[in-house]
């Protein structure tokens, strides 16, 4: 009897073990009965917040109200596997913001998510523009609640045919190119009144310098030379404003028109105007120096205008001989770019194209309709729907500036000699005008905008 009992015993011993370790083949080990799994936060670093009211969602839910600048966490954490995607419920007010979130999705892997960054940005201070024919560039500043323009000063005389105007980051220093002199005028700008001052101060390009942009990190400065098939790249002097040219002009295709830096500042595209091809090009975050990635992408006929989605995943051009506009898919990491479906009319010879702050519409310029086309964007696929509505603008529309915080924007119409003004709809992305086009100068071409 003493025997069967051991026996018993020890079958038990072995059937407790059997449940608690298995016999499975996975070569794994179980998690404990009643050992919950590890779960782990997702925060967001905001800056630049002035407004009240932000707040935030992470996969449609679990609302996080922001008050403050910091790193702000959400109440619910997650396991390890599952998808996070964090979004902007309701914007800041008082005053109006726009935020961009980066980073903002992705699988929770074995720790707490942190790399989620929010941006906001209030009303842009001060709108500069040149005008071609008269040679010379103009300088308004911005109602930060109409949003209606100022002069500052009209009339600040610039080299002969000014195309472009490109401002460093902190807002301190302007850089003019003059397409018929081949060179860039360099000039300070007041922080507080938006004042351009001369420098005397000029550095040569190549010829027919007719585009150009500041690496988003402020370091350099490209320069598309038209005629030369040239980018020129200089290195910026953050304390004088100073250019130095850094070596010889990168090779293009034929007749580079646009070029255009993604948000991270890694990747420079420029679009080939005789070509009908757009260039990639992966930039030396240390030297500025630009190497070619590829072979040049189709577009439509005539590409012009180059653009990137705010949130750096898409990229579009215009094709002005084929009235349509080409998407492309971003990648990231190799910058290089993939068609994204079939081009899509647009009106007539379009000629500019700028995003709302948060990536959620596309507006087109089309310079002979004189109006504005605007297009929902697909978040997921960058795909363009026309939204059916239109704005109309003043005679030659070539060059668009949205405010940062998405509440006004403004178009140079270059037949006509004015600028055209406008308040923004956000949840439809509709454009009104706000009051009169002011007049400008001779041919009013770029408009910029700054904070």
């Amino acid at each position: 009897m003493r025997g069967l009992n051991n026996k018993i015993i020890n079958l038990s011993v072995f059937c407790c073990a059997f449940l608690l370790f298995g016999c499975g083949s996975g070569g794994g080990t179980a998690t404990p009965v009643g050992t919950a799994a590890s779960t782990y936060t997702v925060s967001v670093t905001v800056s630049g917040l002035n407004g009240t009211g932000l707040i935030l969602q992470n996969n449609a839910g679990n609302n996080l109200s922001v008050t403050a600048n910091g790193v702000n966490t959400f109440s619910s954490a997650l396991t390890t596997g599952t998808n996070y995607l964090v979004s902007v419920l309701t914007q800041p007010s008082s005053p109006t913001q726009s935020c961009l979130l980066k980073n903002e999705s992705g699988v929770v892997a074995s720790a707490n998510v942190s790399d989620i960054s929010l941006v906001c940005h209030g009303v842009g201070r001060f709108a500069y523009f040149v005008n071609q024919g008269s040679n010379t560039v103009s300088a308004y500043a911005i109602s930060a609640s109409t949003g209606i323009l100022s002069a500052v000063n009209a009339n600040i005389a610039t080299g002969t045919g000014p195309s472009t105007i490109s401002v460093t980051p902190n807002g301190q220093f302007a850089y003019v190119t003059n397409v018929s002199d081949n060179n860039i005028w360099i000039y300070s700008a007041n922080t507080a009144t938006g004042a351009l001052t001369y420098t005397g101060n000029s550095i040569a390009t190549g010829n027919n310098p007719n585009s150009a942009v500041i690496d988003p990190g402020g370091k350099f400065f490209y320069v598309g030379n038209f005629a030369d098939n040239t980018i020129s790249v200089y290195a910026i002097n953050s304390s004088t404003g100073a250019l130095t040219n850094t070596g010889a002009a990168t090779v293009t295709g034929t007749n580079p028109y646009s070029i255009k830096i993604d948000p991270n500042g890694s990747f420079l595209y420029c679009t080939n105007y005789s070509d009908n091809t757009v260039s990639t090009f992966k930039i030396n975050s240390s030297t500025g120096a630009l190497s070619s990635i590829g072979t040049a992408v189709a577009t439509g006929t005539t590409p012009m205008a180059l653009n990137i989605a705010p949130n750096g995943k898409f990229a579009y051009v215009l094709n002005a001989g084929s009235n349509t506009i080409s998407t492309y898919s971003l990648n990231t990491t190799t910058g290089a770019l993939t068609a994204a479906g079939s081009a899509i009319a647009t009106g007539n010879v379009p000629s500019a194209i700028s995003f709302d702050p948060t990536g959620k519409f596309a507006y087109v310029v089309n310079d002979y309709s004189t109006n504005v086309s605007i297009f929902a964007i697909n978040s997921s696929t960058g795909a363009l729907t026309d939204t059916g509505l239109t704005a109309s603008t003043g005679n030659g529309p070539v060059s668009m500036a949205v405010d940062p915080s998405g509440q006004f924007a403004y178009i140079t119409n270059l037949r006509s000699n004015t600028v055209s003004m406008y308040t923004m709809n956000t949840l439809t992305g509709a454009l009104a005008s706000n009051g009169s086009a002011i007049a400008t100068g001779s041919y009013p071409n770029a408009i910029i905008i700054v904070n």
